[in-house]
């Protein structure tokens, strides 16, 4: 079994695993347990997570984009900015919420990165 590359950066609360066993291994003569197993991240489980928040400014001072990395992986709600400073896109890593193209002249994103 292999995970996602994103299963670790996601919040630790919010994992969850579960195994199905579908096949009883009867047809290469085995009888084993069918069903599902549930895995949770017992109390002891450490790891490291560096958080990071990212800002990239234009030559003009005015943001171009800006989010967080999770250990040096984009995560969660990354906005995108034209050198104008109005948002133009923004794009949810690790999510199912997607990406939306945003327009630049509309009052809330008409200068939303302006410094």
């Amino acid at each position: 079994m292999t995970l996602d590359n994103n299963f670790l950066i996601s919040e630790p609360k919010g994992r969850s695993l579960k195994l199905d066993y579908i096949d009883n291994g009867s047809s290469v003569g085995v009888n084993a347990w069918i069903g599902y197993l549930e895995v949770k991240f017992g109390s002891n489980w450490k790891e490291e997570r560096r958080i990071e928040k990212v800002e990239e400014l234009w030559p003009n001072g005015n943001l171009k984009v800006t989010g967080q990395t999770v250990n040096g992986q984009k995560d969660g709600e990354w906005q995108y900015f034209n050198e104008d400073g109005d948002r133009i896109r923004i794009i949810y890593y690790n999510s199912n919420r997607g990406s939306a193209e945003c327009n630049p002249n509309h009052p809330n994103n008409k200068g939303a990165g302006k410094r």
